[in-house]
């Protein structure tokens, strides 16, 4: 069995928390945090010594990507596992002891824990000692698990970040020009719920339509109209219809 603790509180460490705690064949020490106001929803497990997080075997990194260097260069003499959760921050090597990356790949957030059973989780570590104990946690958290290099991951970060969070500004968007315009997004919630399971059905360039891809130019124009009083928005339009264009271009 090995002992693990988190350093960080947020939106993560919460769905990490949530599942980890409970497991039997992990001996979860608790969590560290800056936030004092995170005690409460840790309970028991919150750590306000730091000597207590030094007596795990593995400790997790569950912190904001500019904070991860400062926490390697304290926890230099430490003798176990010191794991990252970062998409986008690459293996870091150490002299004292193994390091490692323990990656789930989806969306969290502080109010609702994130089921990790279906969540991919990346491993990379720097032997395969350590490479072997990280597997065998994240597999008993999820079914997906997989190893993959930092340069891999970091190009599958942004692969994320353009699908689920560039998409989920345009909702933004459309959601409010419609409240400006005193129309209900809800109406178009459900093309939007039947394009997205679409989509992950079978792929995302089968299922593209509307009026860039079939080149329908005088409905493009007639959006262009509308949005001459919204710059920022008329901008983005363009370029997104520029760019579906060109990826569409031998139909057109």
């Amino acid at each position: 069995m090995i002992s693990v603790s988190i350093i960080g509180s947020g939106a993560l460490s919460r769905s990490l928390f949530s599942a980890m705690s409970s497991l039997p064949s992990i001996a979860f020490q608790g969590v560290f945090g800056r936030n004092k106001d995170d005690a409460t929803h840790f309970g028991r497990y919150w750590i306000t010594q730091w000597e207590k997080v030094l007596q795990s075997d593995l400790i997790l990194l569950v912190v904001p990507d500019d904070h991860i260097i400062a926490l390697y260069e304290r926890l230099n003499s430490f003798k176990g596992i010191v794991a990252h959760c970062s998409g986008i921050t690459p293996l870091i090597q150490r002299t004292v002891g193994d390091s490692g990356v323990f990656y789930p790949l989806n969306s969290f957030n502080k109010t609702l824990a994130t089921e990790l059973k279906s969540t991919p989780f990346f491993i990379e570590a720097t032997s395969e000692e350590s490479q072997t104990i990280l597997e065998q946690m994240a597999k008993s958290l999820s079914s997906k698990v997989i190893p993959l290099s930092s340069d891999s991951r970091a190009k599958l970060h942004l692969a994320a970040v353009i699908s689920q969070n560039f998409s989920n500004h345009m909702y933004a968007l459309s959601e409010r020009y419609c409240s400006e315009q005193g129309l209900d997004f809800e109406w178009i919630k459900p093309m939007l719920k039947g394009s997205l399971i679409s989509t992950l059905q079978s792929s995302a360039v089968e299922t593209q339509s509307g009026p860039a891809k079939r080149n329908d130019l005088k409905t493009l124009e007639k959006h262009r109209v509308l949005l001459k009083d919204h710059l920022n928005l008329l901008e983005l339009y363009n370029s997104m219809t520029t760019s579906i264009q060109q990826l569409y271009e031998k139909e057109l």
